[in-house]
C-alpha cells in the first residue's frame, strides 16, 4: 500500500482519488465504469494539455491494439453526462476537431491521509471470530444475538446492496460481533447495539448509492442509427448502407420511431459523437459503429446506447467475409430489437432479416443511389444529379435483374424526374414498368407504393387523387415511417385539412431536423389561404426572418408592401417572373383589364403537366371572381378541381371568391364539391 497515490486532483466541485478509484461531487460518489473512470484520469492528469486520439487510446487500453475509436468516443460522452457543465456553463472536457480531447478545467492537486491499519485489524479479526464460538455468558450470548440475526439476513440485503456497501455490512457485522464477545455484558449490549445500527445503516446508504448511481429508465420511443464510421478511405457507402437497411427493417416493424436515412446522413462526414447527434436528432437512443475492410473480410463493431445517460445497451464486433454484410445486417437489426424489447408479431420479426438482395455489388450500387436520391432538386439544373441516381439503380439492377427495392426506387426516380424536372411522359412511361417490375418480384414494398402514388396523383394518370392517398396509406401499412409529407400534401389538395395537419405532423415527429418537412408544414398554408397560420409555423422554423411572402402580403390586404417586395424581387433578378403576381396585385386594386389579359400569356409558359399546375388555375378563377364574372370563375375552379385540386374547405373560406357566392352557377358548384368533400370524409376520416 505504500506504493499507491498519496494525492488528489479537485476540479470544480469534484474531488478524484485515484487510490481508490473513486470520483466524488460534495462528497457523494459519482459512479463511474472502469474504462470511463480511466479516461478521465488521462484527462486530468493531463489538464490543460491536448491528448491526440491514438495517445489516448493507447493509455486507456494499453492490453487492445485493436481498440476503436467510437470507444474513446463513448467514454467521453459518459463523462461529460456525469460531469455536467462547469462553472458559467462551459464543458469540462473540449473536443479538438480531429485531434483529439483536452481537460478545460483547472486541476488542483492536494495531499491525502491514508492509514490502513483499522482496515487491516478489521480484517484480521473478523477472520479471528470466524474460527470462535466461545460464548461468555448468557448476556454476552443476548447481546451478539442481533447481529448473528443481521449477519443471517446478509444473503438476502446483498441482492440488492453493491460491493462497496457489502463490504461494509460484513466489517460492520464481524466487528459487532467481536465486541459482543470480547466486552463485559452491559458495554457489550451497548456498543454492539450501536455497532448494529451502522452495520444497518451502512446496508441502507449501499442501497441508496445504488439507487442514485442508476439513472431511471425512460421509455424509448425513438431510434437514430448513424452511418457507420469507416477506418478506411472512400469506404463510406459501407457504413452507410449497414445503416440505411438497419433503419428500413426497424421502421418497418413499426414499434418505435426510426429516423431516416436522409435525416443521419450528414453524420457520415462529420466528427460529432454518438449522444451529441443523438441529441441533435431528439432520439431516446442511438445506433453508432465503425467498419473496417481488410482484402475480403470485414471488421464491423456497433454500440447501441441510450441518449439520457448515455448507457450502453448493447455492444457487438463482428469480423467475416466482406460477402456476409447481409448476416450483419439481419443480426443488428435482430438485436437492436430485441434490446428495445420490440414487441413483434412473426411477420414483423421477418421482417427483420427480410433480404432483397444477397449480391453485395448490387447493394452497394442501391445504396449509392439512395444516398443520390436523397438529394434530388428542382428543375434542369438537377437533371445531371438525377441522371446519375437513375445509372446507380440501373447498374444494382443489372447487378442482380430481381432486386425489387432497386426497381421500386429507379421507379420513384423516373417519376421524380418526370414530375419536376423534364415532365415528359417517357420518363414516367418508364417509371410505370418498373413500379410493375418491383410488384412482381416482391408486392410488400413501401418504395413501390410511394412511387405508385406520385403517379396516380399527377396528370400521368388523370389525377387520381384518392387512389394516390390508398397507395400511401397501404404503404405506411407496410412501413409506419414513410410518406407523412406526401400524405398531408393530398389530404389539404382534398380540403381534409385536419387530416393533413396531423400528416405534417408526424413527419415533423419522424424526423424533425429535416428543412424539407419543416418547409413543407407551412408553405400549403399560403396555397390554401390560412395566412395566420403561414405566419405562425414559419416564424417558428425562422423565427429570426421577417416573413416577406408577396402571396400573404396581397393575402393580408398589404398590398403596397407586395409591391414594394415585387420591386425588391425584379432589382435582384430582372429575369424573375412576377407577371401574374403583379396580375393579380392589379386585380386586388380594382384594375382587372391588364390582369386578365396576362392571363394568356401565364398559361402559355407552364406545362399542363405540372405538378402545380391547378394552384395557377385556381389562381385564375379567383381572378375572375374578384372582377365579378362568375362564369369565367366557375370554369377554372371545375378545371382546377379535376385536376387535383378540389378543396371544398378552401373555395369555402376564401375571400377572393364573395363576390360570385350568390352566383347560380357558383352554388351548384359548391354543391357538388361538398358531396365529394363528404365522401372523401367518410372513407379517409
Amino acid at each position: 500500500m505504500s506504493n499507491r497515490p498519496n494525492h488528489l486532483y479537485e476540479f470544480g466541485p469534484f474531488i478524484l482519488d485515484p487510490a481508490e478509484r473513486t470520483l466524488q461531487r460534495g462528497g457523494s460518489p459519482v459512479p463511474l465504469q472502469p474504462k470511463v473512470f480511466d479516461t478521465l484520469l488521462v484527462l486530468v492528469q493531463n489538464g490543460g494539455h491536448l491528448i491526440e486520439k491514438g495517445e489516448f487510446m493507447r493509455a486507456v487500453w494499453p492490453e487492445d491494439e485493436f481498440v476503436e475509436e467510437q470507444n474513446l468516443n463513448k467514454n467521453i460522452s459518459k463523462l461529460r453526462r456525469a460531469l455536467g457543465n462547469g462553472a458559467g456553463g462551459a464543458e469540462y472536457i473540449e473536443t479538438v476537431p480531429k485531434s483529439g480531447y483536452r481537460f478545460a478545467a483547472e486541476v488542483r492537486t492536494v495531499g491525502a491521509v491514508r492509514d490502513a491499519s483499522l482496515i487491516v485489524e478489521t480484517r484480521t479479526r473478523t477472520s479471528r471470530i470466524a474460527e470462535e464460538e466461545t460464548e461468555d455468558d448468557s448476556l454476552a450470548a443476548d447481546a451478539r444475538r442481533p447481529a448473528v440475526e443481521a449477519v443471517k439476513a446478509k444473503p438476502a440485503l446483498e441482492a440488492t446492496t453493491t460491493a462497496p456497501a457489502r463490504l461494509a455490512a460484513k466489517r460492520g457485522a464481524a466487528m459487532t460481533d467481536w465486541v459482543a464477545t470480547r466486552l463485559t455484558p452491559r458495554r457489550g449490549v451497548i456498543i454492539a447495539a450501536v455497532l448494529l445500527a451502522l452495520t444497518l445503516g451502512s446496508l441502507a446508504y449501499g442501497w441508496r448509492w445504488r439507487q442514485s448511481s442508476v439513472a431511471p429508465r425512460a421509455e424509448i420511443k425513438s431510434l437514430a442509427v448513424l452511418p457507420l464510421k469507416s477506418l478506411d478511405k472512400n469506404e463510406n457507402y459501407l457504413g452507410l448502407g449497414i445503416a440505411d437497411a438497419v433503419i428500413r427493417r426497424i421502421s418497418q416493424t413499426g414499434g418505435l420511431i426510426v429516423r431516416p436515412t436522409s435525416a443521419v446522413r450528414r453524420y457520415l462526414d462529420e466528427d460529432t459523437d454518438a449522444i451529441t447527434a443523438a441529441r441533435q436528432l431528439n432520439a431516446d437512443a442511438v445506433l453508432e459503429g465503425s467498419v473496417q475492410r481488410a482484402d475480403d473480410r470485414l471488421r464491423v463493431s456497433v454500440s447501441l446506447l441510450r441518449t439520457s445517460d448515455g448507457a450502453s445497451l448493447w455492444a457487438e464486433s463482428f469480423d467475416m467475409r466482406s460477402t456476409d454484410i447481409f448476416t450483419i445486417q439481419d443480426r443488428v437489426a435482430q438485436q437492436v430489437a430485441a434490446r428495445l424489447q420490440l414487441r413483434l408479431d412473426p411477420s414483423q420479426q421477418a421482417s427483420l432479416i427480410k433480404r432483397s438482395t444477397s449480391n453485395p455489388i448490387a447493394h452497394e450500387y442501391y445504396v449509392r443511389g439512395v444516398h443520390s436520391l436523397d438529394q434530388r432538386g428542382f428543375g434542369e439544373g438537377a437533371k445531371p444529379q438525377m441522371e446519375a441516381t437513375i445509372d446507380y439503380f440501373k447498374r444494382a439492377i443489372a447487378a442482380d435483374p430481381d432486386y425489387a427495392l432497386a426497381h421500386a426506387q429507379l421507379a420513384n426516380a423516373y417519376i421524380w424526374m418526370a414530375l419536376f424536372i423534364e415532365e415528359q411522359a417517357v420518363w414516367a412511361e418508364r417509371a410505370k414498368q418498373e413500379i410493375n417490375r418491383a410488384d412482381a418480384l416482391d408486392p410488400q414494398l413501401a418504395e413501390t407504393r410511394v412511387a405508385r402514388h406520385w403517379l396516380l396523383g399527377s396528370a400521368y394518370e388523370g389525377w387520381q387523387s384518392e387512389a394516390a392517398v390508398r397507395e400511401l396509406l397501404l404503404a405506411q401499412q407496410i412501413n409506419p415511417n414513410v410518406g407523412h409529407v406526401e400524405l398531408g400534401s393530398i389530404y389539404y389538395h382534398l380540403g381534409l385539412e385536419d387530416l393533413g395537419d396531423r400528416a405534417y405532423q408526424r413527419a415533423l415527429d419522424i424526423d424533425p431536423t429535416s428543412e424539407y418537412v419543416k418547409y413543407m408544414t407551412y408553405a400549403h398554408y399560403i396555397l390554401v389561404r390560412k395566412y395566420d397560420e403561414w405566419l405562425a409555423t414559419y416564424q417558428k422554423f425562422n423565427p429570426n426572418d421577417t416573413p416577406t411572402h408577396t402571396w400573404y402580403l396581397m393575402g393580408k390586404g398589404r398590398l403596397d408592401e407586395a409591391q414594394k417586395r415585387l420591386d425588391e424581387i425584379l432589382a435582384k433578378n430582372p429575369k424573375a417572373d412576377v407577371r401574374f403576381a403583379k396580375a393579380f396585385l392589379s386585380a386586388l386594386r380594382g384594375d382587372f383589364r391588364p390582369a386578365e389579359a396576362e392571363i394568356p400569356l401565364t398559361l402559355s409558359k407552364v406545362n399542363p403537366q405540372n405538378f402545380a399546375y391547378h394552384h395557377l388555375t385556381y389562381d385564375i378563377a379567383c381572378l375572375y371572381a374578384l372582377s365579378g364574372k362568375s362564369d369565367e370563375a366557375v370554369k377554372w375552379l371545375r378545371k382546377t378541381a379535376a385536376e387535383g385540386f378540389p378543396s371544398y374547405t378552401l373555395f369555402e373560406r376564401d375571400p377572393y371568391l364573395n363576390r360570385i357566392r350568390q352566383a347560380p352557377e357558383f352554388i351548384r358548384f359548391m354543391e357538388e364539391m361538398k358531396a365529394h368533400y363528404e365522401r372523401y370524409q367518410r372513407e379517409f376520416s
